[in-house]
This record gives structure tokens, C-alpha cells and sequence, in this order.
């Protein structure tokens, strides 16, 4: 659901004749935007090869297209953002990060060095000193790497060398001529280069929540850098954030403005959201058609027939339930099929990097009428985690490359549900990690990007409650 969280920030291009060039950046989705796509200028067509799955590519092919195409010989150098230093040894409570961070900037250099074919200095304390290093380099890339609570920043900048030796080191400062930028989400491979999370629960903030809710996801859907919560009721769709302990929806769209009634609607609806910067997929059982909004609700297309499938693509109408299929929102052709023979009645998935930078996804179900939920993962493995209700999210909370399972317990008595996370690790069975008592009975659950140095928020309807769990 998650999406990226400032990896769409503007990426700046000035050159020596003080022409500043805007590239957007990509939101990268299952599917693709219905309609017609926008005609791409040249830099937003190179720019758009960096949809890459994991933070590091992503920064460096973004730094790459971003740089003018004729700068002679490059040479690539990095350092560490002291603010990322400081930040990092407080929330971590070491005096020190300096080689960890280092090593982080020294592959961000690299990866950029081979973006651009050329090569790298590796990691320095000054500018100064990186240029002195630039024998028979026409031009420096110098790289800043920060690392925030919750992203990568890159900033890079363009000097020119002079020719000799003694040059450079008795030169002025040399001035910028070209500039840019690049974020993206912390992710595990990232992550390992950085202090562990630990998988403990540290506090549970609470607000009242609208009625009647189906669904719930979160994300900066409109891109300012927050995050919004999406809910789902039997009659609207609502995007707000918590304030003074209540939801507050800044945009809210009734679902008959949206969609037909379905032709045979169930007596217990069945309702999904999918949850990116810049869109919005919703759908229900209530509901003839998948909808995909834009950040002020408004209709971007829809599709007969059809749910989100959380984190991973759609998944059609059954008869009782939904099918086992995954398939894409727009062609509707089959992308896996999870191996029950049951349709389903609560559908998730999660797409996540290993820290060694491989792209991994996982689906997982609950058969109709079961109380157990299927998983299946990229490299054909299964998992069964028993006493699954029907309110499920997956997700690398702690962004160590280990999928959690978060679901509800089935059970018929609200008083008795509780959250449950489980995790997956990559060659191993799920394992039971902590629960906590749901009483009223969890509603919905959705799970949201990392905002800070601790576990990525699960939000959870329980009762008349929102619940964020961190």
C-alpha cells in the first residue's frame, strides 16, 4: 500500500547557463494509470528507466539522468552528511556510526560511478580533499548522502578540476554547474547498513473512528511528505488524518458517485484499498466496479468486477467470496494464483527488498469459511499461519527484509479478538512475534510507510477506535 514517500520530490538540473530543468519523480505501482498517458519529454522518458525496486538503484539512476550528458572525463566522490551522523548515533544511543555510514556512501558512489561509466574516489572528508584526488578528471561528482527517520537524500554536485596537480590545490573553490537530487524510502538493503530495529512494540495512539468501516490503508496519497489514512465505509470513501485524537477527512466521496451497485452485493461485504503517492484503488462487493481516485477523489478509471489487491495488483469477484487469482487491474490477466481450491474472503500482499538488494513479493489469503491464511512468495514457497481472522495486512515493519504478517484472530466474540504479528523469514516457517487484545474487535487494518526510526505504524479499526500501533 505503501507507496513512496518522497522519492516523487523534484529533481533540479542547473547548468552553467543557469537553466534549471524540472524532472518529476515515479510513482512506481502495479498497474498502470487507466486512460491515455501523458507525452513524455525526453528527461522524463530517461528518468522513468529508474523505476527501480530498491533505494539504492533507484538514487543512483536518478543522479545520473539527472546530470547533463557531456561532461568529459567524471570522476565520483561521496561524503557523509553530518546531520545524518548526529541523528542517527542519538536514536541508536551509539556515540558513533561513522564506518556503517561511510560504507553506505561508499556504495552510493559506486552505483552512480557505474550508472555513469566511470570511476569512483570512495568516500572523503572534504571537497577539497576529493579534488586533489581528481588526476586527469575533467569534472567531480560530489555526492552528500543523509540518511532522515525515514529516507535516503542524495544531493550531488558538479565541479569542474583544474588541469594540474598544484592546480587544484592552490585553487578557489570551484563553483557549482550542475546540481540535483534524489530520495527514496529506507529500505532493508539500506537498512543494513544502519542500526536494527527491534521488533517490539513501543506505544498505541487512539482516536475515534468513523462507523460502519470495510477497509483502511495509508500513505502520502497527495505527496506533500505526510500521511494520510483511507478508510472505507459501506456508503463513502474517506482520506483525513488523526487530529486531536479524531479523524478528520479532508476529502470524502460517497460510493454511489463513484460506482453501480453490485448485481448480487453480499450480506457481508467484502471491501479492499490500495494506497499510492498520487492515486487511490478501491473496491468492494457492494460495488460493480474497481475505482481508481486521485488525491481529491476524483475518478481516474475503474473496472467491472474487480477489487485491489492490497500491495500487489486485483483479484476478482467470485461467487461468495473473491478468487484465488491475482491478476492485473487493467488487462486482468492472471499474475499467480494462490494454491487453495476455496475462494477467499480477505486478501493482502507486500512487496519488499532483501538486504542484499533482491526484490521479493508476497501474496497471501484466507480461504472462505477457514480460519488459517496462505501465503505464497516469488520463489514458490508456502506458508500456513493457523487462526487467521479475516482482517489481514503484510508488511516489512521493521525494514530488516523479513516479511510481518499482521492479522486478527478468528474469533465470533469482539471481546476476544486480538492483533497478531508474525514474521516470515526468507528459507524459514512464519514465527509468532507479539499480540495485543483487540477488544470491541478489529474492523479493518491497513498498514503504513516508515515515518520515523521505529517500526512502520499498522493503523487498525477496533470497536468504534482507530488504533495506531507503532
Amino acid at each position: 500500500m505503501r507507496a513512496q514517500r518522497r522519492s516523487h520530490r523534484t529533481l533540479l538540473l542547473a547548468l552553467l547557463a543557469g537553466l534549471a530543468v524540472t524532472a518529476p519523480g515515479l510513482a512506481q505501482s502495479s498497474v498502470g494509470t487507466p486512460g491515455p498517458a501523458p507525452a513524455q519529454t525526453a528527461e522524463q522518458a530517461h528518468l522513468s528507466k529508474c523505476a527501480q525496486p530498491n533505494a539504492l538503484s533507484a538514487v543512483s539512476c536518478e543522479l545520473a539522468a539527472a546530470l547533463p550528458s557531456k561532461l568529459g572525463r567524471l570522476l565520483v566522490a561521496a561524503t557523509v552528511s553530518r546531520d545524518s551522523a548526529v541523528f542517527l548515533a542519538a536514536s541508536s544511543g551509539k556515540q558513533s556510526l561513522g564506518s556503517p555510514l561511510e560504507a553506505l556512501a561508499a556504495r552510493v558512489a559506486t552505483l552512480t560511478a557505474g550508472r555513469l561509466g566511470t570511476q569512483s574516489l570512495g568516500v572523503s572528508d572534504s571537497l577539497s580533499g576529493a579534488r586533489v584526488k581528481g588526476q586527469h578528471a575533467q569534472h567531480l561528482l560530489w555526492l552528500e548522502v543523509k540518511v532522515t527517520a525515514s529516507h535516503l537524500e542524495v544531493t550531488a554536485d558538479v565541479y569542474p578540476l583544474p588541469v594540474g596537480f598544484w592546480e587544484r590545490i592552490t585553487a578557489p573553490a570551484a563553483f557549482v554547474i550542475a546540481h540535483g537530487f534524489a530520495s527514496r524510502p529506507i529500505d532493508s538493503e539500506v537498512g543494513s547498513f544502519l542500526p536494527k530495529i527491534p521488533l517490539v512494540l513501543s506505544r498505541i495512539d487512539k482516536a475515534r473512528a468513523p462507523s460502519s468501516i470495510l477497509a483502511i490503508a495509508c500513505g502520502d496519497l497527495n505527496g506533500d511528505t505526510s500521511l494520510e489514512i483511507a478508510i472505507a465505509t459501506r456508503h463513502d470513501i474517506q482520506v483525513g488524518r488523526i487530529q486531536g485524537g479524531v479523524f478528520i477527512p479532508h476529502e470524502t466521496r460517497p460510493w454511489s458517485e463513484l460506482s453501480e451497485v453490485a448485481p448480487t452485493p453480499l450480506q457481508q461485504p467484502i471491501a479492499t484499498l490500495d494506497l499510492a503517492a498520487g492515486w487511490l484503488e478501491a473496491g468492494s462487493t457492494d460495488r460493480a466496479q474497481w475505482v481508481r481516485l486521485d488525491p481529491s477523489l476524483e475518478l481516474l478509471g475503474q473496472r467491472d468486477g474487480l477489487l485491489p489487491w492490497p500491495g500487489r495488483g486485483c483479484v476478482r469477484r467470485g461467487g461468495l467470496g473473491l478468487t484465488a487469482d491475482l491478476v492485473g487491474c487493467q488487462d486482468q490477466r492472471s499474475l499467480i494464483r494462490l494454491p487453495v481450491s476455496a475462494e477467499l474472503d480477505a486478501v493482502a500482499g507486500s512487496r519488499f527488498v532483501t538486504p542484499t538488494g533482491r526484490f521479493h513479493e508476497v501474496v497471501g489469503g484466507r480461504p472462505l469459511g477457514a480460519t488459517h491464511l496462505e501465503l505464497l512468495d516469488t520463489d514458490g514457497r508456502r506458508a500456513r499461519i493457523e487462526d487467521v481472522g479475516a482482517q489481514i495486512s503484510l508488511a516489512d515493519l521493521n525494514r530488516d527484509g523479513v516479511l510481518e504478517i499482521a492479522s486478527s484472530r478468528a474469533t465470533l466474540d469482539p471481546s476476544l479478538d486480538v492483533l497478531s504479528i508474525h514474521t516470515w523469514p526468507l528459507g524459514d516457517v512464519p514465527v509468532a512475534a507479539f499480540t495485543v487484545p483487540a477488544p470491541g474487535g478489529i474492523r479493518a487494518l491497513g498498514n503504513c510507510p516508515a515515518e520515523d526510526t521505529g517500526l512502520s505504524p499498522l493503523v487498525v479499526a477496533v470497536g468504534e477506535e482507530l488504533w495506531v500501533v507503532r
